[in-house]
């Protein structure tokens, strides 16, 4: 096999859901990046998920003759299916998943941190091959990009891994308990709820791998709490707070739990989760205080008719949800949230190609979210594939609406 360099272009792949167990149903995402100082041609990618029924394939080429590639999110470019022979292998011919321009010769990719985009590859059927000790493994895929600095692009290769896991292996559903209390009284005991269940039944104290640790980060601890014991072996775990102390917030909090498994080579994978507790304002007392009429905070909603940019007047939640063409084919929406100090945009998406849906303006139906949002806060909405459609929901905490869509912003001054 011929020794090629190392990609140019920078590649973050991930699987949705976040473990994939042998015989399920994943999708592959990719978030690539240009982190040269310079800018790169590319005349395409493709991406090579090592098709068979061996441990170290990820599916088999009969699955993935059934997986479907989305369209690119953040650039107008080709992404399909295609059974070709492939740089490395001789003559052999195999599905690869490949991103091409639209009638260009080259793709010219801005520099630094000023170019993204995303790739997805559905319904991927996980072949049921393990190692022998039946717990983790890992699929050995490539990425392949023709690019260069400079001059004509030469074909570049690089490796990426994706963990796969027994069947019965989860890490989910990490909320407050009971999951519906998402917002809790200021001072009042919060407890923490979790579904674990690792490959491995060994936990840190024994001093061989393969083993597992958790641990639990917010913002009034200096360092992750180790959580390990608090994972029960039929699958559940809590924390209601460490040392003895009962957890209280006092200001709406973030936390992120983490699943860290070593295995028998002694390789460790990290998993994450994260979830929202949302501390009610402080308790106020009013004194002579008269209301000719019921008073509420969460106010009338309003429906998002179009997808644009525009500013949150005041608190509230945005409920989106997307559904496919009556063809099934697939929709998407992303909704980006820039916080009121500025910084960077936080991106959501959600996608289907279920089709069918109401055409009220007011029915949710489909995969949905519920985001909250703060005062001052950008909010874009981008509906990338355009097959089917979308619905979007502000329902403020208060009177303000999303006001937009914004106007043009004036050139920067020279």
């Amino acid at each position: 096999m011929t020794d090629y360099p190392d990609v140019l272009l920078s590649y973050d792949y991930s699987t949705d859901p976040d473990m994939a167990t042998v015989g399920s149903i994943v999708n592959l995402m990719c978030t690539v990046e240009n982190k040269q100082d310079v800018a790169v041609s590319c005349a395409y990618i493709s991406i090579d998920l090592n098709p068979g029924d061996g441990p170290e394939s990820l599916a088999t080429e009969d699955a993935l003759g059934n997986a479907t590639p989305q369209k690119p999110t953040g650039i107008n470019a080709s992404f399909t299916r295609k059974l070709v022979s492939g740089p490395g292998d001789g003559t052999s011919t195999k599905y690869y998943f490949m991103l091409t321009p639209p009638g260009s010769k080259y793709f010219t990719f801005k520099p630094g941190d000023k170019f993204e985009f995303s790739l997805q590859i559905n319904k991927i059927l996980v072949n049921n091959a393990l190692g022998a000790d039946g717990t983790l493994t890992t699929a050995k895929c490539r990425t392949i990009e023709k690019s260069s600095l400079s001059g004509n692009p030469v074909t570049n290769i690089t490796g990426f891994t994706v963990p796969k896991y027994p069947t019965g292996t989860a890490f989910r559903n990490f909320t407050t308990s009971p999951a519906d209390q998402v917002v809790v009284k200021r001072g009042d005991p919060l407890r923490l709820q979790w579904t674990a269940k690792p490959p491995f039944s060994k936990k840190t104290k024994h001093p061989s791998p393969p083993y597992y640790t958790m641990t639990i980060y917010y913002d009034q601890v200096d360092k992750p709490v180790d959580v390990t014991d608090n994972n029960s072996d039929n699958g559940g775990g809590s924390f209601t707070g460490q040392g003895g102390e009962l957890l209280t917030l006092s200001h709406t909090t973030p936390f992120t739990l983490y699943l860290t498994l070593c295995d028998k080579n002694g390789q460790q994978i990290t998993h994450s989760l994260t979830t929202l507790a949302v501390v009610s304002p402080t308790d106020v007392t009013l004194t002579d205080l008269d209301l000719n009429e019921t008073a509420s905070i969460l106010t009338i909603a309003n429906p998002v008719t179009q997808a644009d940019t525009a500013i949150a007047s005041t608190d509230g939640f945005l409920l989106c949800t997307v559904q496919g063409s009556a063809n099934s084919e697939p929709s998407e929406v992303v909704i980006s949230l820039t916080p009121p100090e500025g910084g960077d945009a936080v991106p959501y998406v959600i996608t289907t190609d279920e089709g069918s849906q109401p055409d009220d303006g007011y029915t949710f139906v489909g995969p949905r979210i519920l985001l909250p949002v703060a005062k001052g806060t950008t909010v874009n909405l981008i509906q990338t594939q355009s097959a089917g459609t979308y619905r979007a929901m502000w329902y403020p905490l208060g009177t303000g609406p999303l006001l937009g869509p914004l106007p043009p912003q004036p050139a920067p001054s020279a």
